[in-house]
């Protein structure tokens, strides 16, 4: 029972830990774009770019999702079906993190970095933006599992 001070309230405090910094972690992964995109506002580059720059963080706000929305436990299941769409789920979600990770710094070096040194922010910003939300989603993930997981 919770709040007997049993393991059950340890796994909670763990959890609600986990997922306290995983938010933080978050928040501040799209306080750091918003900066970026603030900063670099109002300059030809950045301005050109702003039509698509804000997809990678969203692709990785969509992987966290996936990451974090399915259950763990499937992964293992005895039932074929089951384990192989749930690794299949969890490839494709960080096969779009990943992806998104590598546009982003594609877009750093090629959009910002390259062209003008005024806006390198906005490109540093667009990827410290994705790893933030990736290492955020394995915070959340790794901090809600139960204990015998055994992963």
């Amino acid at each position: 029972m919770y709040g007997m001070g049993g393991v059950d309230d340890e796994a909670v405090k763990k959890a609600r830990n986990a997922s306290l910094i995983a938010g933080v972690v978050f928040g501040l992964a799209w306080w750091i774009y918003i900066d970026g995109a603030a900063s670099g506002s109002g300059n030809a580059v950045a301005d050109k770019a702003a039509g698509y720059h804000w997809l990678p963080g969203l692709g990785c706000t969509i992987a966290f999702v996936m990451i974090n929305g399915m259950k763990w436990e499937e992964l293992s299941d005895d039932t074929p079906a089951v384990a192989t769409r749930a690794r299949c789920f969890l490839i494709s979600a960080m096969i779009i993190a990943l992806g998104c990770i590598a546009a982003s710094l594609f877009i750093m070096v090629e959009v910002f970095i390259r062209d003008d040194a005024a806006t390198q922010w906005t490109g540093i910003a667009v990827f410290i933006q994705c790893l933030l939300i990736f290492v955020s989603a394995f915070i959340m993930r790794f901090g809600n599992m139960p204990e015998a997981a055994g992963f």
